[in-house]
């Protein structure tokens, strides 16, 4: 995260000071200034994280200064300092939604504690505000698979941009759950303009001998020999998009039988003869290549299907787009069951950004949906469960919670000292025996 901005207001040049160099040594940036009226031309042009201010001031005093405040953003902390014939003053202050305050004279390290306390919960409230925002600015036609901004998403969402109309065939590939068939739906709807433009074929949820006669047409099974014949799945896409879902599923024989009628642009028989669907996609979570060097699967029949190939990634090789997808799936969510939306949580951010998600969109799905049906029982249904022994288990929860605070604090290992209550040597032993470089988190 960016170093919070604290504005210091006190009228006290010498305090003022002595507070400042006290902030921006404990990783802070503090604007100081000496009142109120300055104070209030730098919330109009500075994102601030946090105020400090004197209560008793010339002009405005810190109450006011707190009102105004409280006026255009009441998430906004703000913290005063008072003297100890103030501290009614300061407690009904605190009604009036100050954040905290300080009696004179007090600690350093009592202010350093409190500043942290409030920027991290402002960093978090800008956090939520910030995905709230990213979420409301989707484009709805935009699939979950394509919501994101890492690279890799981009990189997808450049070339599926590129695929629309072409007609081309594609295959997509990718682990369970990433999204494959919301991918191929849009692609077949960016082509027609039209949500039914996709004729899905689910080649992994038939039996072998029902495949042939559903998907080419042939007389219904289960009726007489004289029952008439019926098109098929691939006659009834004709002039659509065909999704063959798990086409890594078909028979040899049956892949014998669809390249030929791809080849020939001709499928069914008969009166039943049709023209070929528009495009063809095909998605799959087996590595086909090797399929095909195993003999289980055509090479001809693969390079027909995959002119073009499109591999969507896991989440954890996209973790930073997992807080937005989450937001987008929590408003799913809330609507569906008719529920507000909860504020991400500190708790939920770091599960966010530590857990793998094996199960991919369809996992961060299911956690969004108990998140807005229980919240506390979600968190606790995530969290890791390992048959790991206890040490093993303790060291990886030590590493994530190190990984954590130095992500949130920006790398900095003083913050982080107070984040986690550990001496500066020791958080620098655990460090080196987890080989977590702070490095990595700045910037």
């Amino acid at each position: 995260m960016n170093t919070p901005i604290v504005l210091l207001v006190d009228d006290d040049d010498d305090l003022r000071d002595a507070l400042a160099t006290a902030l921006e040594l404990a990783g802070l940036r503090p604007l100081a200034v000496a009142d109120a009226e300055q104070a209030i031309a730098v919330l109009a042009r500075e994102n601030v994280d946090l105020v400090i201010s004197d209560i008793r001031m010339p002009g405005i005093d810190g109450r006011q200064l707190l009102q105004r405040v409280v006026a255009s953003d009441p998430d906004l902390p703000v913290i005063l300092m008072t003297g100890h014939g103030d501290i009614e003053e300061a407690v009904a202050a605190l009604r009036q939604g100050a954040y905290d305050f300080l009696a004179k004279p007090f600690a350093t390290d009592r202010l350093i504690e409190t500043a942290g306390r409030a920027a991290e919960k402002r960093q978090l409230v800008m956090e939520n505000r910030r995905l709230r925002s990213a979420a409301a600015a989707r484009l709805e036609q935009q699939p979950l698979p394509l919501i994101g901004n890492s690279p890799a998403v981009q990189r997808l969402a450049h070339i599926v941009g590129q695929l629309a109309g072409t007609q081309v065939d594609v295959l997509i590939e990718g682990e369970w759950g990433v999204g494959k068939q919301a991918l191929a739906q849009m692609l077949a709807q960016r082509d027609a303009g039209r949500k039914d433009a996709a004729h899905l074929f689910d080649c992994e949820a038939l039996p072998e001998h029902l495949i042939e006669s559903i998907l080419f047409g042939s007389a219904v099974p289960g009726v007489g020999r004289r029952a008439p014949a019926q098109g098929g799945v691939l006659a009834a896409a004709q002039g659509r998009t065909l999704l063959l879902a798990g086409v890594d599923a078909l028979p040899l024989a049956l892949q014998s039988r669809l390249l030929h009628s791809l080849a020939h642009r001709e499928l069914g028989g008969g009166e039943f003869a049709a023209a070929a669907p528009l495009r063809i996609v095909s998605t799959t979570t087996a590595n086909l290549p090797d399929r095909v060097a195993a003999g289980s699967f055509r090479a001809d029949l693969y390079f027909r299907l995959a002119p073009v190939r499109l591999t969507v990634p896991p989440l954890r090789e996209r973790a930073d787009d997992i807080p937005t997808l989450f937001m987008h799936l929590l408003e799913t969510a809330a609507r569906h069951y008719q529920r507000p939306v909860p504020d991400l949580s500190d708790a939920m951010l770091m599960r966010l950004t530590n857990h793998d998600w094996p199960g991919n969109l369809r996992e961060l799905q299911n956690y969004a949906e108990q998140a807005i049906l229980n919240l506390d029982r979600a968190e606790q249904a995530l969290s890791n469960v390992s048959d790991s022994p206890l040490p093993q288990r303790v060291a990886r929860f030590e590493a994530e919670a190190i990984r954590a605070a130095l992500r949130m604090e920006g790398g900095r290992v003083s913050a982080c000292c107070a984040k986690l209550g550990l001496p500066r040597k020791t958080l620098y032993d655990k460090l080196a025996r987890y080989g977590i470089k702070p490095e990595e988190y700045r910037g």
